[in-house]
């Protein structure tokens, strides 16, 4: 069996657990924000093609920030970041196809799903028990995004569709536990790099093998996709990739379940309303975070907070 996990490496900060969780915040608003323009895109062009114009333009960018840092990969930030890469790229591309076969509030609802999933996941990859709180935060979340997204009917049908979104879920949820995983012992922007890296190639090599239509996409969806390549792509996995290194797998996807939170903001200014049974998910996804998320002793340490 091949062996991923490298030598050790120690994260080269440690900042403080305020300072992380603004960072994954600021994260998610700009994820909640490129929601709306990113399915505008994908309206003028294909899947693989926007995800292909998108990471290569991050990997392009990331490869001249940190080209010194790059030089210095080692062969196990190598293995790790086409891994997570892997992982990354099989969540997208589901995503991307299960859209396009389900409604908007199913998807959404379906691929929430990855918040309640990664605990369980954690558990045998990372070792790890999440603390209670942080348990009761993820199912008050759960509870949220359920609210926000299931358009106030508990009705699901599970077709070709339904099915890609929960791979997406699965996948989503798998990909936050291994970034916790290595992000540790690994430098977080080779890291990040690598991973962005194997999406591009594997995004460009799905335009041929799904026989997109390969010519020039208008202006708009390649400055969509320069946008999302820079801010929710390369600064956003950085950032995952960082963080993740001090703040654990639960906790985290605890503030990644904002997402919705902030799409739903930005839905109200280009002119969207929200539903009563929404605005009260947005409020229990808040309660989650804040349940799971706040240290409520003062004498408990970090270990036991975050149960790593």
């Amino acid at each position: 069996m091949i062996n991923i996990s490298g030598p050790a490496r120690s994260p080269e900060i440690r900042s403080g657990s305020t300072a992380n969780y603004l960072l994954l915040i600021l994260v998610t608003v700009i994820w909640g924000g490129t929601f709306i323009v990113t399915r505008r895109a994908l309206a003028l062009t294909q899947p693989f093609t926007f995800l292909a114009i998108r990471f290569s333009f991050a990997s392009i960018l990331l490869a001249v920030v940190f080209n010194r840092r790059l030089r210095a990969v080692t062969p196990a930030e190598i293995r790790q970041g086409v891994f997570i890469g892997i992982i990354l790229f099989a969540s997208l591309a589901m995503q991307a196809l299960g859209s396009r076969l389900t409604t908007a509030s199913e998807a959404a609802f379906l691929v929430g799903l990855s918040v309640p999933v990664v605990p369980l996941i954690g558990l045998p990859l990372l070792r790890k028990r999440p603390s209670f709180q942080a348990l009761t935060g993820i199912v008050i979340s759960f509870a949220g995004l359920t609210l926000i997204s299931t358009n106030g009917k508990m009705e699901l049908h599970l077709g070709s569709g339904e099915w890609m979104m929960l791979g997406a879920a699965l996948t989503s949820a798998l990909h936050i536990v291994v970034i916790s995983k290595f992000a540790p012992n690994s430098d977080a922007m080779n890291l990040a790099s690598i991973q962005i890296i194997t999406c591009a190639t594997m995004s460009v090599a799905m335009v041929f093998v799904w026989h997109e239509a390969r010519c020039v996409p208008p202006v708009t969806v390649v400055a969509t996709a320069v946008i999302m390549g820079l801010f929710a792509t390369a600064f956003a996995l950085v950032v995952m990739s960082r963080v993740q290194q001090t703040v654990c797998a639960t906790k985290a996807t605890l503030i990644y379940a904002l997402e919705p939170v902030w799409a739903g903001g930005f839905g109200l200014l280009a002119g969207e309303a929200l539903r009563p049974s929404a605005w009260s998910g947005c409020g229990l996804i808040f309660t989650g975070v804040i349940v799971g998320s706040v240290r409520f002793s003062k004498s408990a340490t970090k270990q036991k907070e975050c149960a790593r």
